[in-house]
């Protein structure tokens, strides 16, 4: 998961990475972490680099733009982005609360708080199936289904494709299907499950993705698919 830090005050910030690093460590995750001094130097990433956050970690109290009106921009962008705010003064809660953020944690910051912050966080994504889960070894990985553009298995071994790399780890595409949001994903042939979020077009035997690729369409799963994917265009209206 790739989490953002936003805070004007570098020794807060640089503590607060350590602790989240220390958390996600500790709970066997891999994260990516982010830290941006200015709330400007973050909405630069979003607006215009187009680098986005599972998780945003914003300071209100910043100096060059409110916390608050960074979150929501962030909204405008990502209704499913997780915000949790730190600030010194409790009467900004309100305001947080109207931008669905996620926790509201007062200055300094309480480790143990943070800790059963992210313990919550881990629990929502993995409730509303919005990260997808794997392992390489004893480490847990996850990835945002939104990035994932499609598995792809080859005997035990599985292959996901994102916007972002490739990932590598054993398993086999029944196993995957089992577990994977059935409305979002469909099978096109016997080694390939599809997201549907990325498709752009069907000639009968490929289906093109948004970047260009050509997944396999088999005879098999053709009418499995056409049927799937008129469910997931209908669920768009």
């Amino acid at each position: 998961m790739r989490i953002a830090v936003c805070d004007d005050e570098q020794i807060i910030m640089d503590a607060t990475m350590i602790m989240i690093e220390e958390i996600i460590d500790e709970c066997s995750y891999i994260g990516e972490f982010y830290n941006f001094n200015s709330g400007q130097e973050l909405l630069k990433s979003l607006e215009e680099d187009f680098i986005f956050f599972d998780i945003y970690i914003l300071d209100i109290n910043l100096n060059d733009i409110n916390g608050i009106e960074v979150a929501k921009r962030i909204r405008g962008l990502d209704n499913d982005a997780i915000i949790i705010f730190l600030t010194s003064y409790q009467e900004w809660m309100a305001e947080a609360f109207d931008v669905q953020a996620f926790h509201y944690l007062l200055k300094p910051i309480d480790r143990k708080k943070l800790e059963g912050i992210f313990k919550k966080i881990f629990n929502y994504l993995s409730d509303r199936k919005i990260l997808y889960y794997f392992k390489q070894g004893k480490k847990l990985y996850s990835i945002p289904y939104k990035n994932i553009y499609y598995f792809e298995s080859d005997k035990r071994k599985m292959k996901i494709f994102t916007g972002r790399g490739e990932y590598y780890y054993y398993d086999t595409i029944a196993n995957v299907e089992k577990t994977v949001r059935m409305d979002l994903f469909t099978r096109t042939h016997v080694s390939y499950l599809v997201n549907m979020d990325h498709i752009r077009s069907f000639d009968g035997k490929d289906v093109t993705l948004e970047n260009g690729l050509r997944i396999p369409a088999s005879k098999k799963y053709v009418e499995l698919f056409n049927i799937n994917f008129m469910k997931y265009l209908k669920r768009r209206i």
